[in-house]
């Protein structure tokens, strides 16, 4: 009996096999079905998701994997469209048509090496696939490619056939070749020989749009935007125009036509996106965003832009999260790893973020902005070495972006290299020679290396190009201020604010100067209008709060800010004051009491964040690190390059033990506020926290030096005697 009914369980256990395979097998068969009827009839997201549904009881059947990838080129979605495409291939490197549309999504990602690699590969198999050859000549990025393409393309031109894609493929090589009129030739040809053809009257339309005639390129691409389907490219195009030629209404009427008549056309609800977002309607941006994250949960281009607007909304955790989302959905893309370092920044991770950025470099080594990032966050971990070699590497393949090069220049000066330095300042020179910004980078490093006649010059270049360019004027005066002629210092200043009289950050500098020259009043007067001009303006502000704080005249300037705010108790720039008289005299609830009611009427009121932050930072039954680190991260994401913020949060940060993001932002401030000791305290302490003894040295002592009295100097002196004696040289 027992041996009957240990049979009796090899049987069931077989036929329950049998039947679960046999039960998936007809699953597989009814979603692939299903699949290949919802392809017939073009519903391109029903299809997907059928697709995968048969994949999860076949893994390893390559048709579904093409079927899969197929149904997303073919609605758009070539971002998810490249894995299981690149799967297929793998296995089947024969299949030339997928090999054509790998070779397509390599070229929209910006890697026209790699579609190159397919059109060869399919040509060698049929020298002559139109498509292929096509491709080839779009791929072609060399003047030794370009003209490689041509001749191979007019020499086969008969045998080819398509006469309309042959002279489109050749208008756009002649384009690339500088022989326009040629490309026109070829162009028109194209249109002539089928009108009907939306990609015709496209290249037409590019063609016009590049010499800047604007009436026959908008002519052409409506001509192609009226012969092509709701939710083609070529209606995008159209609305990428109106975009270009900053027509933005007409953009969005189109662009809502097309999503009101092809409501899964995810391109079009993007661009009504960004634009929205580039208008600051971060709502308008959600619905959008929205619109295709509900149909597409895992499309990558969506989940990025819902990153920037949690970014902007200061939702630093979700934005790690869906930035995380869209690595997931499309481990290649670069571009999400960017995104995913920023949102780490923003939430005071630089360790993940610089990972981040290294991953994001990996798999878009062209991306400029990521590149940049990553030098920057290795710059604040003290890898110079790594942060020069990265941005080398990058230049060799982009050495034409002056961003680039700006940035390798900041690096070298930080390890004293003047000479590469001025190189790489003289190279953005070269690259962009309209932009003030060069003129003024080859100043700092003439400076730098002690020229200050030939740095003067440069930033009088910089500021000839751009009147309400600040940084140049403050390295004038500081020449000026260190040879000792603040006379001649505030002079300068006086005339660049006659010519931009209503820059606030020229009044604020101006303020700076009357300061070092021993004017309190003349400084005062300079602080006010900097905050008049821009109620913003938090280091105005501090700086008033410093002659308040030295002339201990308190009670005298709460009473003139009184009156004006009993004329007009809306204005934030009066309250903002009297908030800082206040806590100057040491009325803490009533300043706290201020800057609680500016942030109720503008929580991103910077200022009143920022200090209040401070506040809540000291020692004593006050503190409140939490939300310390709240407001003073709103007030950095508000104004975002203030050193004052940066060093608001980078302390919050070093009292909350976070020492690697305290050290990134302290940094950040003292290399703009080299003259402020309290700034270079706040650094040294980090930097000894870290065991970075010489620069916590270096930042302590230099502090003292500026200010033997400043609130932090007890502490500066107590650190600096802790920390280890160096070893002799």
């Amino acid at each position: 009996m027992k041996r009957q009914a240990a049979w009796a369980v090899v049987l069931v256990a077989a036929f329950s096999a049998t039947g679960c395979g046999m039960l998936n097998d007809f699953r597989k068969t009814r979603h692939t079905k299903a699949a290949n009827r919802y392809v017939a009839e073009k519903k391109w997201k029903e299809a997907t998701i059928e697709f995968r549904t048969a994949l999860r009881y076949d893994p390893e059947n390559f048709e579904l994997v093409k079927g899969l990838g197929l149904a997303f080129f073919d609605n758009g979605q070539l971002g998810e469209a490249f894995p299981p495409l690149r799967r297929y291939s793998e296995k089947h490197p024969d299949d030339l048509g997928v090999r054509q549309k790998l070779g397509v999504i390599y070229l929209m990602g910006r890697a026209p090496d790699k579609a190159r690699e397919q059109a060869e590969a399919i040509l060698k198999q049929n020298p002559q696939d139109v498509d292929a050859m096509l491709l080839l000549a779009e791929s072609a990025d060399t003047p030794e490619e370009v003209k490689d393409a041509i001749a191979r393309i007019e020499q086969n031109r008969a045998a080819l056939g398509d006469p309309d894609r042959v002279a489109r493929a050749l208008g756009m090589l002649y384009v690339k070749n500088q022989d326009v009129p040629r490309a026109e030739q070829e162009f028109k040809g194209a249109v002539t020989a089928k009108p009907d053809s939306p990609e015709a009257h496209l290249a037409l339309a590019r063609l016009h749009l590049a010499k800047r005639d604007l009436v026959e390129a908008e002519k052409e691409f409506k001509a192609a935007a009226a012969l092509a389907p709701a939710g083609s490219f070529a209606r995008l195009q159209l609305a990428d125009f109106y975009l270009l030629t900053r027509r933005v209404d007409d953009a969005v009427k189109e662009l809502t036509q097309i999503t009101n008549e092809a409501p899964d056309a995810f391109p079009a609800w993007l661009r009504l996106a960004e634009v929205a977002f580039a208008q600051n309607k971060l709502d308008d941006a959600q619905k959008a965003v929205d619109a295709v994250l509900t149909k597409s949960a895992d499309n990558s281009a969506a989940l990025i832009l819902q990153t920037r607007l949690h970014l902007a909304r200061r939702e630093t955790a979700k934005a790690v999260e869906s930035a995380q989302r869209a690595v997931k959905a499309q481990p290649a893309n670069g571009v999400a790893y960017y995104m995913l370092a920023l949102a780490q920044v923003a939430s005071g991770n630089n360790t993940l973020a610089l990972a981040s950025a290294r991953d994001a470099v990996a798999r878009s080594p062209k991306l400029g902005e990521a590149a940049v990032l990553q030098s920057e966050l290795e710059l604040q971990s003290g890898d110079t070495v790594g942060a020069i070699a990265g941005l080398k590497a990058y230049l060799e393949q982009v050495p034409k972006d002056p961003r680039g090069w700006e940035a390798l220049g900041k690096a070298q000066l930080r390890t004293r290299d003047m000479g590469g330095a001025q190189s790489s300042f003289d190279r953005v020179v070269e690259l962009a020679p309209q932009n003030a910004r060069g003129a003024f980078l080859v100043g700092v490093s003439l400076r730098a290396q002690g020229k200050s006649a030939e740095a003067k010059q440069q930033f009088e270049k910089a500021l000839a190009m751009a009147p309400g360019f600040v940084e140049p004027l403050d390295q004038l005066a500081a020449i000026s201020l260190a040879e000792k002629k603040p006379q001649e210092a505030i002079a300068r200043v006086e005339r660049q604010a006659m010519l931009d009289p209503k820059s606030s950050s020229i009044q604020y500098l101006l303020g700076r100067v009357y300061q070092a020259s021993g004017d309190s009043k003349g400084a005062e007067k300079a602080f006010r209008k900097s905050v008049e001009l821009n109620p913003s303006a938090v280091p105005a502000y501090v700086g008033l709060g410093q002659i308040y704080g030295a002339s201990k005249e308190y009670d005298q300037a709460i009473a003139e800010l009184d009156k004006a705010l009993a004329s007009r108790p809306d204005q934030p720039a009066a309250l903002m004051l009297k908030s800082i008289a206040q806590q100057m005299k040491g009325e803490n609830d009533k300043a706290r009491e201020g800057y609680e009611k500016l942030l109720k009427a503008n929580p991103r009121f910077a200022p009143a964040g920022n200090n209040l932050a401070w506040m809540l930072t000291e020692d004593g039954p006050g503190q409140d690190l939490k939300r310390a680190m709240l407001l003073a991260q709103a007030a950095r994401d508000a104004a975002p390059q203030d050193p004052q913020i940066a060093d608001t949060l980078g302390w919050v940060h070093y009292k909350q033990g976070a020492y690697p993001a305290a050290e990134a932002l302290l940094r950040e401030a003292a290399e703009k506020l080299p003259a402020n000791p309290e700034v270079l305290y706040h650094l040294g302490m980090a930097q000894a926290k870290l065991g970075r003894n010489e620069e916590a040295r270096a930042s302590l002592a230099k502090s003292l030096e500026l200010s033997a009295s400043h609130p932090g100097a007890a502490d500066a002196r107590a650190a600096l005697a802790a920390l280890p004696t160096p070893p002799p040289r």
